[in-house]
């Protein structure tokens, strides 16, 4: 199977030459808001974590990682991937609880008036 993606929607070609077509329409506002809150929650993670911690969070939540699979690829224990991950998320909330700004930005919606 092939599949094409594209702004609006996506054709998928099948093996049998079929295909099926769908779309839907995209709110460029939220997507823009969206990349921007995950452009600051990924420099916060580099700002606040270790590189260990921050590699094997990436690990973890963007590449799909279990923790056998971090500490593997580590080359530490499943335990020590599992504590590298809640502590540099607790680094993180800590950071993120300390400074009400920053909480704002990261969870407030777009569009949403701020107090």
């Amino acid at each position: 199977m092939n599949l094409h993606d594209d702004v609006t929607g996506s054709v998928v070609y099948y093996e049998d030459g079929q295909e099926d077509t769908y779309s839907w329409d995209v709110d460029q506002e939220a997507e823009d808001s969206l990349n921007a809150k995950i452009d600051l929650v990924m420099r916060l993670f580099d700002e606040t974590c270790s590189a260990k911690q921050n590699l094997a969070i990436r690990l973890k939540f963007w590449s799909g990682f279990t923790y056998e699979e971090i500490g593997f690829v580590m080359r530490i224990s499943r335990q020590a991937a599992h504590r590298l991950v809640k502590r540099g998320l607790k680094r993180m909330k800590d950071r993120v609880d300390k400074n009400p700004t920053l909480y704002k930005e990261l969870f407030t919606k777009p569009g949403e008036e701020s107090e």
